[in-house]
């Protein structure tokens, strides 16, 4: 899983990212663009995956799996409504 989810990041960074006008992005991430990979958000997703996994972790041994389903399907809830509101 690692290797082709690597190769698929490394066959983006080689492409030419898209214009600035269908981006939409704040000046601050623009320098940080490799091809279609933004490295910044990159190294976001990377340090919350990183210190959220032992977290998600120690939380889910000390739940019981009726409440975390519970909280699960809320999440979905709240999502779905979400999309729904962004929607109409």
């Amino acid at each position: 899983m690692i290797f082709s989810a690597l190769s698929g990041v490394i066959s983006y960074m080689s492409h030419q990212p898209l214009g600035e006008k269908l981006l939409h992005l704040p000046k601050i991430f623009r320098p940080w663009q490799l091809g279609h990979v933004n490295i910044l958000i990159a190294l976001m997703l990377f340090l919350g995956a990183l210190f959220g996994s032992p977290l998600g972790i120690k939380l889910q041994k000390k739940i019981h799996p009726r409440t975390a389903k519970k909280l699960f399907a809320a999440l979905l809830v709240l999502v779905a409504g979400k999309i729904f509101w962004e929607l109409s």
